[in-house]
Order: C-alpha cells, then structure tokens, then sequence
C-alpha cells in the first residue's frame, strides 16, 4: 500500500463496462487508482490535504489529488507512456481536469460529488462534454450525412403524417430492435463476425443512452448524432478491446450486456 494512499472506500457504479476503455485492463487500473487517492475532504476540512503545487503550499478540494505518472506506473505496474497516454485520453473525455508545475500534475476528477456523494441514491451516471477538436471532426463528417438521413426518415413515413426530426428518429433506433439490427446487418460479412457485431451494438446503445442529473441521454448532447457513423467508430475499436475473445467469452459478455441493456431500458 502507497504511503500516501487514503485510507477509507469509493463508491464504483456498476456499469462503468459499457465505457469501452474501461475494458483495457491499463486504463482501468489508472482510472481506479486516481480515484483512490483523490481527496474526500474539502479545502476547508479539518483534516484538508495539503501539498505544495507551483511553489505555494495548498489544499486539496475534494476529488483532487497530487501525483506524477511515474507513481501511477509504480504502483499499477502500468508503463509510464501508457499512463501518459491514458490521462490525455481522460482529459479529452472529460473525466479529469489537469494542472502541471515542473514536479507533478494537479488532478481534478470531474463529478467527483456526482458519483461519491454518499447521499445521492440516483444511480444514474453524469455525462462529461467531449473535446472541441472531437466533437468538431465527428460532427463535421455528420453533417454531410444529414441530409441522406432526412430523406431517409421521410421515405418511410406514410402520407399525410409528419416525419420524425433527427432527435426523434435516433431516439427511436435505440428503442427499436428492428433498426439496431438493420444497423448490424449493414456490417455483417466484412471483417466481424455477427457476435461481435451485436455485442458492440450493445456497448454502443449501452454507452450513448447514459443518463445525467437531468435524465438527458448522453447521446442528446452530441450536435449531431449520425447512428450508422458512430456505430462504423465502435466497430474499428473492436480489435483493440474484444480481439483475443474466443466465442464463449463472446456469448457470455452479450448475455451480461443484454441483462443489464434490456433492464435498463425497460426501467
């Protein structure tokens, strides 16, 4: 055990798999260890944390913590790059905020309050913002799709009735079977085989109908929300996270995503 690790527990919320980088192992592991060692004590606590950042002696708010990637690799086993790598990541999700002097790094874990308050009974989770330049790149490849999708929607409603928008029809496609297997279809025969393919539909409608505070879905924050391009983004990470399942691993994952996916949605 770290000399500087706290003593005490941290709440972990059950579906934190259908994050799909919480699957790799290296990630997993920083992830938890920086939650582990933020500080559950305000600035103004008694027992405040205090450390010395940028030459000037502070205190830690609550879901802060001081620490260097090589201590995070020291104590996870974790390559230094890799926990480097694993914290920009995090920054670009927006699950960490990151400060930086010559020694060490300020961490900020973003809805600290959100997922440990130990008064919250809501177990739904809070939906961090993406970064402006991947929020840019995947909302410009969408919207010259958008187009395609409103003659689409339009092509299937009957006369007379009025077209769903582009929210209501993606609602729609995560409620309705039918359209997530289409969506499967679609991919079935190339590099993947058709369990893989459904159990990342799973993960896919697992991770985008995450709900906040405010019930929004974190699909409903995106700009635009292009299923079949999000979907195609899924399916190239296939190999880095599902890659050396063998087939039984494959059924008993989609049985775990469908137990969890079907309770879910029907609640």
């Amino acid at each position: 055990m770290s000399v500087h690790e706290p003593p005490g527990w941290i709440k972990l919320w059950r579906r934190v798999w259908a994050n799909p980088y919480m699957r790799k192992p290296s990630y997993f592991s920083v992830w938890v260890w920086l939650l582990t060692h933020a500080s559950h004590i305000g600035q103004d606590g008694q027992n405040a944390r205090r450390v010395v950042f940028g030459g000037q002696q502070i205190a830690l708010g609550v879901g802060q913590l001081l620490c260097g990637s090589k201590q995070i690799s020291s104590e996870t086993g974790v390559p230094e790059a890799t926990v480097r790598r694993h914290l920009h990541h995090m920054e670009n999700e927006r699950q960490i905020e990151r400060q930086s002097d010559n020694r060490a790094s300020l961490i900020t874990i973003i809805n600290w309050d959100q997922y440990q308050d130990t008064d919250r009974q809501n177990d739904q989770p809070v939906i961090g913002k993406r970064s402006t330049g991947e929020q840019q790149v995947i909302t410009n490849k969408e919207s010259k799709e958008v187009k395609n999708q409103k003659n689409l929607i339009t092509k299937n409603v009957k006369v007379g009735a009025t077209a769903p928008t582009l929210d209501q029809n993606t609602n729609m496609f995560f409620s309705n079977r039918d359209m997530q297997e289409k969506v499967e279809q679609a991919y079935i025969g190339r590099e993947w085989s058709a369990d893989i393919i459904h159990l990342e539909m799973l993960n896919f409608i697992a991770y985008w109908t995450e709900q906040g505070k405010d019930f929004k879905k974190r699909w409903q924050f995106e700009k635009a929300f292009n299923v079949r391009l999000r979907f195609w983004h899924f399916l190239r990470k296939t190999e880095e996270y599902n890659g050396n399942l063998g087939e039984d691993e494959i059924k008993t994952q989609i049985k775990f995503m469908e137990n969890i996916l079907f309770k879910k949605v029907g609640s």
